[in-house]
């Protein structure tokens, strides 16, 4: 048996009003084009763990491989504009068959962190997002990044709708959005009907578990389990997404669990993988965003015992990874940070990089 937090749909309704009301009306876009002049170029940055780079506009740059330009390298302009595709992925996007427009001086991130979800004043963006990529005979290759925004009509002499907020969007939120606010939207049921198959889906793999690399370090350091310098390389990338995709790992995945699943999160639900690799014992979340978002919406849960069928899993390391038992250094004591840093998890290993890793996938998952 085992001791959960539960609510009741009374308990939960203001904080599902707030987020219905403030975010019903996002629209989702793969970015089609993106036009940025080379006259505009601020600096690129070049980022593996531990270790940053800038090389500012007239400075030569190192002969990148495409893995490394997708994984660690992030150019920055003063201004730029992009085009969506003409896909809708979402039925409340009532602008299909026709890209958005979006500009660098429209950019605003959705306050999930400050539990408002209301977006801030317009900002102004150096980070460009990337455009999908198609091959010789059209065929897409690599969608573009993941556009969350605010869209109006199009403006005076134009011909396409418009973003008037928009940022580089987490698979995670575009997940955790469509479970809350769509909950019946086929993708969530594509495996199975029931519903413990659809939270077993949800929360397992980095379906709303976002920063894969953070992710894996946490889950390491738990688990008393050392990734080599090899499996640390493969798993960092230098994230375009919004700051709790970047700082955290969990504020999706328990923003669904008490909004589908009306639990609170506790040590015995942290999402894991459903592999036997390492595990996160606890829930990786901004310090008091818990207590903030009980406390602001009003939410009382009650104690229920329920059984415990989890099986336990032995862990094993994929190839590339060594096991040792881990000094504890302790994770460093987290601070508020100004909106557009992020902290870094450090950890005791000098990292010695090859030069030519082989290619590897992106750790989100494919939207769908």
């Amino acid at each position: 048996m085992e001791t959960v937090h539960l609510f009741d749909e009374a308990s939960i309704s203001k904080l599902r009003d707030t987020i219905l009301k403030n975010t019903s009306y996002l629209v989702f876009r793969r970015v089609g084009k993106v036009m940025a002049k080379p006259e505009d170029l601020v600096d690129t940055r070049w980022e593996i763990p531990r270790e940053t780079k800038v090389y500012h506009k007239g400075e030569v740059l190192p002969p990148f491989t495409e893995q490394e330009t997708l994984q660690f390298v992030q150019e920055r302009y003063s201004t730029f504009y992009f085009f969506t595709t003409t896909t809708a992925l979402r039925s409340n996007d009532k602008w299909g068959d026709i890209a958005i427009y979006g500009a660098s001086n429209c950019y605003s991130e959705l306050d999930v962190y400050g539990a408002s979800f209301l977006f801030p004043p317009r900002s102004q963006s150096q980070i460009p997002p990337r455009p999908s990529v198609r091959g010789a005979n059209g065929k897409v290759m690599r969608q573009g990044d993941l556009i969350c925004g605010l869209v109006s009509k199009p403006a005076p002499g134009r011909q396409n709708p418009r973003f008037t907020r928009w940022f580089i969007c987490s698979e995670q939120f575009f997940h955790a959005w469509t479970a809350i606010v769509h909950p019946e939207n086929q993708s969530l049921g594509k495996f199975s009907a029931d519903e413990d198959d659809v939270r077993r889906y949800l929360m397992s793999g980095n379906r709303l578990a976002t920063n894969g690399y953070r992710k894996w370090l946490l889950s390491c350091q738990q688990s008393n389990v050392s990734s080599d310098d090899d499996e640390l390389r493969k798993r960092f990338y230098l994230l375009r997404t919004e700051r709790v995709s970047k700082e955290w790992v969990h504020v999706y995945a328990a923003l669904v669990l008490i909004l589908r699943y009306k639990e609170l999160p506790g040590d015995h639900n942290v999402p894991n993988n459903l592999d036997n690799g390492p595990k996160m014992t606890t829930w990786d979340l901004p310090s008091g965003w818990l207590a903030k978002v009980t406390t602001s919406y009003g939410l009382v849960s009650t104690a229920t015992e329920r059984s415990s069928e989890k099986p336990t899993a032995k862990v094993s390391i994929p190839k590339g990874t060594h096991i040792s038992i881990l000094i504890d250094h302790g994770e460093p004591e987290r601070t508020q940070q100004p909106f557009d840093t992020q902290d870094r998890v450090q950890f005791p290993e000098l990292l010695k990089f090859p030069k030519n890793p082989p290619p590897t996938p992106s750790s989100s998952p494919v939207t769908s």
